[in-house]
């Protein structure tokens, strides 16, 4: 019953998170170079910019991910519902860390985003304890 208690906390407090706390609309920007045949009259064809809306699937856009983030971002997946602890122990610190007062604790407990290469954690600060609540890449918000 626990564990199904701190699930649905997870959920409601990612889906909250994102929604309450607001966030900042990214663009991303994908250079296309357009080959074309060189003759010695022709210079070669310049290089043009593309726009792309982050709400459009594209999977060119995708950043790839090395085997040692991706093992990370599943081994951060895995500890969902553990202490931080666990997960300093499993991957490491974080490169940036970012608490701020919970958008759905208790009063006083805070939200926590540990910052890692190609996602973040997202924690709760709870009577001294802080649990991991969701993983999320950098591409999903």
């Amino acid at each position: 019953m626990k564990k199904i208690l701190i699930l649905l906390l997870a959920f409601v407090f990612t889906g909250l998170l994102l929604t309450a706390c607001g966030s900042e609309k990214h663009e991303t920007t994908v250079v296309v170079e357009t080959p074309a045949p060189v003759t010695e009259t022709e210079k070669p064809a310049p290089t043009e910019e593309v726009q792309i809306e982050p709400d459009t699937p594209n999977e060119t856009a995708q950043p790839e991910e090395t085997g040692l983030d991706n093992e990370k971002y599943q081994t951060a997946l895995g500890l969902i519902g553990e202490t931080v602890e666990e997960l300093y122990e499993a991957i490491g610190w974080p490169e940036f860390q970012d608490y701020g007062p919970s958008c759905l604790g208790e009063p006083g407990s805070e939200d926590g985003q540990l910052d890692y290469e190609g996602f973040s954690v997202f924690t709760l600060v709870e009577n001294g304890v802080e649990t991991i609540v969701d993983v999320l890449r950098d591409d999903e918000f």
